[in-house]
């Protein structure tokens, strides 16, 4: 073939391969951010900002939910800090250090976590209790409104808890497809959270009353709560004790290095 016939026809070849991997290229692409997006939780954002605070105020925080979490055992199997978004994701609590904000403060929210041992009626419940503080009642409010209500929350049902007062129960199919139930308490500028995962005996109904039952039973026990009488004994559930789904899904080693620094 003559070479000046030559050139033209591969430089045809080279542009039409160049069309073609930009096209594979953006295809690639298109799909990444589409993935993306549907792994972005619906409920990221939503949300009001956190108050901030600095690495010693954590320590009041923390307090305010000793009073719920000390009796049930001797270690919590996780704590930290949160961000609002976690009572959508049920994600583990980070180091506290990992909430600084771009302004050198700190989010101002705590959560802890055990497996109870005590009392025998709450024993192998997966048990949680957060503290969301704002910079003010209304972002606090606006939490609570969103953060108590169905949305997001899979197969949920919301109503006013019994005890304490200005409380809202939720219960819902937590992301590790296990039935939970939450106590959200509005008090001022905070925002508590009781949650619990009772042991999967396969009674539905039974779970979800002693799920009920246990948060607003343990919720009651917060300085702030203003219960009135004491609240109704969480009912045991029937059948043998199993761990639940949340508690079940962690893996060993995390359990064991949590505990070790509890």
């Amino acid at each position: 073939m003559n070479r000046r016939v030559r050139l033209p026809l591969l430089i045809a070849c080279l542009g039409v391969a160049i069309v073609a991997l930009l096209g594979a290229q953006t295809d690639v692409f298109s799909r990444a951010s589409a993935e993306g997006q549907a792994n972005r939780h619906p409920c990221q954002g939503a949300a009001p900002a956190l108050a901030q605070i600095s690495i010693p105020e954590f320590a009041f925080l923390r307090t305010s939910l000793l009073p719920v979490m000390a009796p049930l055992a001797k270690r919590r199997y996780a704590w930290g800090a949160v961000s609002t978004e976690d009572v959508w994701s049920d994600n583990y609590p980070r180091r506290i250090d990992e909430s600084r904000s771009p302004d050198g403060g700190f989010s101002a929210s705590f959560e802890m976590r055990v497996w109870a041992e005590t009392p025998r009626e709450l024993a192998g419940f997966d048990i949680g209790a957060d503290v969301f503080l704002f910079a003010d009642a209304g972002h606090a409010r606006r939490f609570f409104k969103e953060a108590a209500s169905t949305r997001c929350h899979r197969n949920g049902s919301a109503l006013p808890a019994s005890q304490p007062p200005r409380t809202m129960n939720l219960v819902w199919d937590n992301p590790d497809n296990a039935l939970q139930a939450d106590a959200f308490l509005l008090r001022g500028s905070r925002v508590y959270r009781v949650s619990a995962v009772p042991p999967n005996t396969g009674h539905p109904e039974a779970m979800k009353r002693a799920a009920i039952a246990a948060v607003n039973r343990l919720a009651c026990e917060l300085a702030e709560a203003g219960c009135t009488t004491r609240a109704k004994r969480a009912e045991p559930s029937p059948g043998a004790a199993r761990p639940s789904a949340r508690a079940a899904s962690r893996r060993p080693s995390d359990r064991a290095t949590d505990a070790g620094r509890a």
